[in-house]
């Protein structure tokens, strides 16, 4: 005990001061390697993340629509300088596609034609500026992501064609086109949006798998973009439509090709022809 009490008496204020400050600097040592390992540590499990900037997400997150399925991929062609997208869809419900942009990107959609979808199959074309930052390959697919009217998004792979070569009319359907009997001229009268790359001129129509021919067509000279048609068709003994059902007419034009596009029937119309 007197031996102690020499010892720190023997170290002296100066000493225990010494003595104070070693232990403190290596209490704070031991605490910054923990924080350093710790961070060390913390900074291996961060993911990474893309960022939302990229694109929207659509309601319901990315999660694909059970009630409406793409049927095989679609096509992407760039035309007039824009780029158009053509999709068939499977629906089991009534909806409508409410917007689209192309995945990972910020290129939304600029027109919808006939978004509308009904029970069976539906013909979609979609349309989108052309974007710098979005430079599509030839023979590259691509993702489109659709919205719903019911808070759906479904996911549509697209394959991109290209340019449409100039020069050569290229004419295809935008939607599915409607069909009604006009009961007051007896006619059936067809109503189809057409895009076109060139001016070309309709020379034929009828309803596939029976004699009905169209007698007359408006607007039947179609220029660059997108051209809306009526084609009035007689009664035929081989041709009952039934409401609901949709049916294939075929349109022969001047450049020597054929078109095969789609109309569906809604019934009866007292509408002037």
């Amino acid at each position: 005990m007197e031996s102690s009490r020499r010892l720190v008496k023997g170290l002296g204020t100066t000493g225990i001061i010494g003595i104070t400050v070693a232990v403190v600097a290596i209490v704070i040592i031991a605490v910054l390697a923990v924080v350093l390992l710790s961070g060390k540590g913390a900074s291996t499990s961060v993911t990474p993340t893309v960022s939302s900037s990229n694109y929207t997400m659509p309601p319901g997150g990315l999660s694909s629509s059970t009630s409406v399925k793409p049927i095989g991929v679609g096509q992407m062609e760039c035309i007039n300088g824009e780029y158009q997208v053509t999709v068939d869809l499977n629906s089991s419900i009534y909806t409508k596609v409410l917007s689209a942009y192309i995945y990972g990107t910020n290129v939304k959609d600029t027109a919808i034609y006939d978004p509308s979808l009904n029970p069976g199959g539906n013909l979609v074309t979609i349309c989108f500026p052309v974007n710098n930052p979005f430079t599509p390959i030839p023979g590259h697919t691509y993702d489109i992501v659709l919205e719903l009217s019911n808070g759906q998004s479904v996911i549509v792979p697209v394959k991109y064609q290209g340019s449409a070569p100039g020069g050569i009319p290229t004419v295809t359907q935008v939607g599915t086109g409607t069909l009604f009997y006009n009961s007051t001229s007896g006619e059936y009268v067809a109503t189809i949006v057409l895009h076109s790359t060139a001016t070309v001129s309709i020379e034929s129509a009828n309803i596939v798998g029976t004699t009905a021919s169209a007698t007359s067509v408006s607007n039947y000279t179609l220029t660059a973009g997108y051209n809306t048609i009526t084609l009035y068709f007689p009664p035929s003994n081989s041709f009952t439509p039934q409401p609901g059902s949709t049916y294939q007419v075929s349109i022969g034009l001047s450049d020597g090709a054929v078109v095969q596009v789609a109309v569906s029937y809604v019934g009866n119309s007292t509408a002037a022809s």
